[in-house]
């Protein structure tokens, strides 16, 4: 379930996603969408999650000097202005994307009261049940009516059965990516690494089944650029309690 999770929160819709048919539909295809993400900015950090967005604007195409051209190779029909991303979600929060434990994504759409939500179920070593799920906002049922029927409809196509089955399984599934593999982690990558230090530490599993930690003996400090989780033991937690001052200090 890490795939399908660790691979929501970037910009792989440049490749995977490209000038699909659905795309052609909802002319996104044509628009002058960002040819990568230039950073990503984490907006906050809390026990159960972690919130991003991308750092700012990029341009429709780049040169890779790894493969000596550009990519996207063709950016020419690209000719309608992209839909900026909506600056607050619906949770009135200034971030796009969301990782939650225990297996959660979720992806805000351009229009503030929209949400796509993956869930990741482990069934075995090798094999997970994706649960979707299209959320939307609504304030009368005027919009409960439109959102049910688009939901039924042009979301569970182009959504649900296009992009999940159809684009993004075929590239994730565990027999099509060489797991093994030496990663390489980049500047976008930063979700991904604060989602594998910080966030499995203070999981029900870690806390109530393995009993390796607790959210008080847990303990983050940053050595240069990087985060470094240390246990603390139970003696020295207390003695650390003891040594933080009181407002009266």
């Amino acid at each position: 379930w890490t795939l399908a999770v660790e691979n929501s929160g970037d910009n792989h819709f440049s490749y995977i996603h490209r000038f699909r048919f659905r795309r052609i539909l909802n002319t996104t295809a044509f628009q002058k969408l960002a040819g990568y993400w230039p950073g990503v900015k984490i907006i906050d950090i809390e026990e159960d999650r972690l919130t991003f967005r991308p750092a700012g604007a990029a341009p429709p195409q780049a040169f890779y000097p790894s493969l000596g051209k550009n990519w996207p190779q063709h950016v020419w029909f690209r000719v309608i202005r992209a839909r900026r991303p909506a600056e607050k979600n619906m949770h009135r929060k200034p971030y796009t994307h969301e990782y939650r434990l225990p297996s959660i994504a979720r992806v805000h759409g351009s229009a503030p009261g929209r949400l796509h939500m993956r869930w990741g179920t482990p069934i075995d070593e090798n094999n997970n049940l994706q649960w979707s799920f299209g959320i939307s906002k609504v304030n009368n049922w005027i919009q409960r009516l439109y959102w049910e029927l688009n939901l039924r409809t042009w979301y569970r196509l182009l959504v649900i059965k296009t992009t999940n089955e159809l684009e993004d399984v075929p590239v994730q599934r565990y027999d099509r990516l060489d797991t093994t593999a030496p990663q390489k982690l980049g500047a976008n990558d930063a979700p991904i690494i604060i989602w594998r230090r910080r966030l499995p530490l203070t999981s029900r599993d870690n806390i109530r089944v393995w009993k390796k930690g607790t959210k008080d003996n847990l303990r983050i400090t940053q050595v240069g650029h990087q985060d470094v989780v240390e246990e603390v033991q139970p003696e020295e937690a207390e003695k650390a309690a003891e040594l933080v001052p009181t407002s009266d200090d």
